[in-house]
């Protein structure tokens, strides 16, 4: 089995299956349990993580998709609720930090794991595969790790406490730091505080001003990150949107709360090479971000295959077949689907190898790392839409999972650094003339 292409073999009907496994010769055995669906279909023969056996697979990164798996029921059973809540549920930030997950690249100077974005990416595949709220604030919870290469000693140590800390928040310049002996105080509300309610602390950003006056350098004012304890700050409700309900991605608001000087770092530093010694992840934002947000988009891209692939398999049980089983346009958007899903797999993963294989800050890697990030995530909508089409009037009802993917994958595609914009900033880079 071993040279068999996992992701095709699980979608054979059961007959096919044993006939491989007659002809590599393996027993079949007991058929493993179904797995069930927040919709009550269930699904036969189909594991949480097929796509193992591709070339970025390791033991290092099987591991993680264990630790995936460990959490899979637990996912499952509390989606709905984090939908309804608007917010991820305690008990899924608390499965989160107890498998690891917030180590994962936190750097070993800080005390975390500091795994390869390549494991990063696949895990968060893994886990918007169970839903599309949970891989985005998986996402941010194991990508604000590498933080702490920007933060002060004494930052790193209350912040990330051995590695185990969480850290949630955005560094939009939409607040006041204000200097004073000691610091700063912080005033102002940003938005986008993906999973918010379980951080250990918050990040914020705010525009220096010192004897009344903005902090200018280089014609541009100096913007710094601030990080603040979660009891220093109020969380706005509002998280009304159109998908990705569960991420809690609420505004966050401070109004002058003392930061000292040790708990701030320059925010530019967040786009920066970092190259010092010790240094655990040299990579700019721009070049480690896209490749886990296109994860995302494509997790749920495969979570709609699952649902659509149980749902016509449900229909073919019926007594009398529905209309919809039968329909060849039915079994040709599957197909479809599988391809696309495979083809923008293994062209994440093949740029995510080749962003390893540079030194950090290759002049063209931050575009091409976004443009990829774009086209996987924007491919990943284009799956979702077609099977949401091909479900016909089942897939307009809230109980259906891929209503849901329907509307939390397109808001992956609006992230600023995948957006469409990017598209434009490739073809500017390609036109200017070097």
């Amino acid at each position: 089995m071993s040279t068999l292409p996992r992701r095709v073999f699980d979608r054979m009907p059961n007959k096919a299956q044993d006939a491989v496994r007659r002809a590599a010769g393996k027993t079949n055995g007991s058929t493993p349990p179904s797995k069930p669906l927040a919709s009550g279909l269930r699904v036969g023969n189909q594991a949480i993580h097929e796509v193992r056996r591709t070339p970025e697979a390791d033991d290092a990164t099987d591991a993680w998709l264990d630790k995936v798996e460990s959490i899979a029921e637990l996912a499952v059973e509390h989606r709905d609720r984090g939908e309804a809540d608007r917010r991820m549920p305690p008990e899924l930030n608390d499965a989160l930090r107890a498998a690891g997950f917030a180590r994962m690249m936190v750097p070993r100077h800080a005390g975390g794991e500091q795994e390869s974005l390549t494991t990063a990416t696949r895990v968060v595949e893994e886990l918007a595969r169970l839903d599309g709220s949970l891989g985005w604030v998986g996402w941010v919870t194991i990508g604000h790790g590498r933080l702490a290469d920007l933060m002060s000693t004494a930052a790193t140590s209350a912040v990330y406490d051995h590695g185990e800390g969480v850290v949630a928040g955005s560094i939009l310049n939409t607040g006041t730091a204000t200097r004073v002996p000691g610091g700063y105080r912080l005033t102002g509300q940003w938005s986008f505080a993906s999973g918010c309610h379980g951080a250990d602390y918050f990040l914020t950003g705010g525009s220096v001003v010192e004897d009344g006056k903005k902090v200018i350098i280089d014609g541009e004012p100096l913007l710094l990150a601030l990080l603040l304890p979660p009891s220093e700050c109020e969380i706005l409700d509002t998280w009304h949107t159109t998908g990705l309900s569960g991420t809690g991605s609420h505004d966050i608001r401070v109004d002058d709360v003392f930061v000292a000087d040790e708990f701030t770092f320059r925010a530019d530093g967040v786009w920066q090479v970092l190259d010092s010694d010790g240094v655990g992840y040299g990579r700019p934002y721009s070049e480690y971000s896209p490749p886990m947000m296109a994860a995302v988009a494509l997790g749920i891209a495969q979570h709609a295959i699952d649902e659509f692939k149980a749902m016509v398999e449900f229909k073919n049980r019926q007594q009398e077949m529905h209309w919809m089983a039968r329909l060849p346009n039915t079994n040709a958007a599957l197909g479809r689907a599988e391809a696309t899903v495979q083809a923008a797999r293994s062209f994440l993963y093949e740029n995510v190898r080749l962003l390893a294989s540079l030194e950090p800050g290759d002049a063209a890697m931050g575009l091409q790392s976004q443009m990829v990030g774009r086209y996987v995530a924007e491919q990943s909508a284009v799956v979702v839409d077609d099977l949401y089409e091909a479900g016909g009037g089942f897939s307009i009802y809230k109980r259906n999972q891929i209503e849901r993917c329907f509307r939390d994958v397109r808001m992956v595609t609006h992230h600023g650094l995948i957006s469409s914009v990017t598209y434009g900033n490739v073809g500017q880079a390609m036109t200017s003339g070097s």
